[in-house]
């Protein structure tokens, strides 16, 4: 079993093979890759999930676009889109899959990511390749 760690943030997913992905959280995320999406199933028997559609493999650059992302009403403001979002994006990581949204939600959520890896790399020594 092929195991990914993803740290982001203070939130930590675990990726395991079989499309089964568990979170370190009192949510476990499933893969339902015959319908592109991730999703959790919820106690009342709604589901919160992202959607995506992924490009074909004739494409130049495989990439997958996440359109929608959905979390009922009674579970907003628990991070659990971020959670869901935060995994997506795990995923298409290991596909080796570039990422574009379609969705408010998952591009505040990429261009946070993207900020956040400017600032590591701001952050790194300077290298002076001059010899």
């Amino acid at each position: 079993m092929t195991k990914c760690f993803c740290f982001a943030s203070d939130i930590i997913v675990r990726c395991v093979t079989k499309e089964v992905f568990e979170p370190m959280s009192e949510f476990q995320i499933l893969h339902q890759a015959e319908e592109d999406l991730f999703y959790v199933a919820l106690e009342d028997g709604q589901r919160a999930y992202i959607k995506y559609r992924r490009s074909d493999s004739k494409s130049a650059i495989a990439q997958v676009d996440f359109w929608t992302t959905f979390v009922p009403e009674t579970y907003r403001g628990k991070g659990l889109a971020a959670l869901l979002v935060q995994h997506a994006f795990a995923w298409a990581d290991s596909e080796n899959l570039f990422i574009t949204t379609s969705c408010w939600y998952a591009a505040k959520k990429l261009e946070q990511r993207k900020l956040e890896e400017q600032k590591i790399e701001e952050q790194e020594p300077q290298r002076d390749d001059a010899v």
